[in-house]
């Protein structure tokens, strides 16, 4: 118990050393005890002397107790400058000790024992305790008691008697008149001290409540900034209990399952929204999400409302509470459809890339080799016959033009691609250019027993074109008809003047090409069925080089199609060229 005891009195009594803030705030309140002071001052000098208006002393008793407060009021005022140039302490001090002296004396000089002085020792003490420290308030009180009682015993043994008295009813008007200047300067300086602690309380509240607003306002602005982004997310946004109960989503994750609103989803149980083969699957990999508080990545076939699917990326995390517990699951649904589009046409292109490498491949080796063959046999002078001698340099040449083909084609795909194609323009007469091109296929088409056919509906089609490219396109039109015909399917070529431009028509009634195909015809390394080639294999690469070169003309190629009646591929070209 005294262990604690003398610890807490300690604390309790110990002289602190203020801080800034503190200096200020005694600086105020010792600069208001100075004028509070000076108010008692005044008060007993005009109550000494109304003294003796009233009849209640002589003028010599009046004139001697005047001197004791009047000695106060220079003391108030220069305590109060030493505060103000930051001499706080000594001027504390000064004023006190002042008071506690002179006090003293007037107890004194005045009816000793019975004086009225001696209550002015609570004002003192009051400032001391509250200006100081409570020890100073401690040991004025002491220091009191024992001057008393000293004066006391004195007075019992003879040796002293008060100089002065005020008399028996001096007396009592002086004590009233202290009671009261007392009275009313404790309640002024408690009433001061309340409103001080009210202010300071209501400015702490303010503080506060501006703090608890701004902190709103914040807390506002972040949940605006947040729903915000979860509102305008391209991708689902779902909330949902550990039970798997909806329980909240944006509306992006409406849209995704097609739903008009997200008040509608709330509610559904999430496995509702994943068709029900892979519902296996979830559950496994929820699971998964309990013990590892989350999954990346996992791609589900989610289901709409209309009971359509399509393809999604989900990525899931726990939300937990401040004990660990699940209290939500929170959701991003993304649809990658276009992804997974794309995947696949990757690999399609893949694809194709290897079937046009086996078939280039195929396509140089089987020329060369025939090529290689036909020479071999002429250098080693096996074919002595002239005819067949001229035969065998005849099919040695076809040969290698195939190969010029082919290797040209790979040539105009690196020009193309790289933007580097230039274009020879001349004004030539494209009907003369088909009646070409018709005369380079014709012993080909009658082997093959394959009827080739021109009409022109003007006497001359001229237009500014580069011939050579022109006449690339419209053989490899022609070489797909006929690899796409059977003997006696007959192949037209037409040419007409249409508004400023020049449509020729390359026409067969081979085996046709599906719609499907027909949209990818014109791709890159895209070949129809190779079961439907009658009579022979290609790049892939003809009718997209072909596009390409009309569009760098200005025109447009284009095909009309039905499957075992025939294709139509329609070239349009303008008749000037434009700049």
């Amino acid at each position: 118990m005294n262990n604690k005891l003398l610890p807490s009195l300690k604390k309790l009594f110990a002289v602190k050393q203020p801080n800034e803030e503190e200096i200020k705030r005694l600086g105020h309140l010792f600069n208001l005890l100075m004028v509070i002071s000076v108010g008692i001052v005044v008060t007993l000098v005009i109550a000494f002397v109304l003294m003796k208006s009233i009849g209640l002393g002589s003028p010599f008793i009046t004139a001697i107790a005047t001197v004791f407060p009047g000695i106060f009021i220079p003391l108030s005022v220069f305590c109060m400058i030493l505060s103000r140039r930051k001499h706080l302490k000594l001027g504390i001090n000064l004023y006190v000790w002042c008071n506690f002296i002179v006090i003293g004396l007037a107890a004194y000089t005045f009816d000793g024992l019975t004086s009225p002085a001696w209550s002015l020792y609570i004002w003192t003490i009051t400032i001391a305790g509250t200006l100081l420290a409570p020890v100073y308030a401690l040991g004025m009180t002491g220091g009191v008691l024992v001057y008393f009682l000293i004066l006391t015993i004195l007075s019992i043994k003879g040796y002293y008697s008060p100089p002065l008295t005020f008399g028996v009813r001096g007396r009592e008007y002086v004590e009233v008149v202290n009671l009261m200047t007392m009275l009313t300067s404790t309640v002024g300086l408690l009433t001061y001290l309340n409103m001080r602690s009210l202010h300071q309380t209501l400015t702490i509240l303010h503080d506060e409540i501006t703090e608890h607003r701004r902190a709103e306002d914040a807390l506002r602005a972040s949940e605006n900034k947040y729903r915000t982004l979860v509102e305008t997310s391209p991708n689902g946004i779902t909330l949902t209990s550990p039970e798997g109960i909806l329980l909240f989503c944006n509306q992006q994750a409406a849209r995704l399952y097609g739903y008009e609103s997200p008040a509608i989803m709330q509610g559904l149980r999430a496995d509702q929204l994943i068709v029900p083969e892979e519902r296996d699957l979830v559950v496994q990999n929820n699971q998964r999400l309990l013990e590892e508080g989350n999954i990346k990545n996992t791609e589900y076939s989610m289901l709409r409302q209309d009971g359509s699917s399509f393809p999604a990326e989900v990525n899931a995390s726990i939300i937990r509470d401040n004990e660990g517990k699940p209290v939500s699951i929170i959701t991003i649904t993304q649809d990658i459809t276009e992804r997974k589009q794309a995947r696949e046409e990757e690999k399609r292109l893949i694809k194709l890339k290897e079937e046009f490498i086996s078939s280039v491949s195929h396509d140089l080796r089987s020329p060369l080799f025939s090529l290689m063959g036909y020479l071999d046999l002429l250098r080693k002078g096996k074919v002595v016959v002239a005819r067949t001698q001229k035969e065998f340099l005849t099919r040695a040449a076809e040969d290698g033009n195939r190969l010029l083909d082919m290797v040209n084609e790979l040539l105009d795909i690196s020009r193309l691609e790289a933007g580097h194609l230039t274009l020879n323009w001349e004004k030539v007469d494209l009907g003369l250019v088909i009646e070409n091109v018709i005369k380079s296929f014709t012993e080909q088409a009658n082997a093959w027993q394959i009827p080739l056919v021109t009409t022109s509906t003007v006497p001359s089609l001229i237009a500014e074109v580069d011939p050579a490219r022109i006449r690339r396109v419209l053989s490899n039109l022609v070489e797909n008809a006929l690899k796409f015909s059977k003997a006696g399917e007959s192949i037209s070529v037409t040419g007409e003047l249409d508004h400023g431009n020049i449509c020729i028509r390359v026409s067969d009634h081979g085996c046709g090409i599906s719609l499907e195909d027909c949209g990818k015809i014109f791709d890159k390394f895209y070949q129809v069925d190779k079961n439907k080639k009658i009579n022979a294999s290609g790049t892939g690469l003809g009718l997209y080089i072909s596009r390409q070169l009309i569009e760098a003309h200005g025109g447009t190629i284009s095909v009309n199609s039905q499957e075992g009646v025939g294709s139509t591929f329609t070239v349009t070209i303008p008749v000037e060229r434009r700049k």
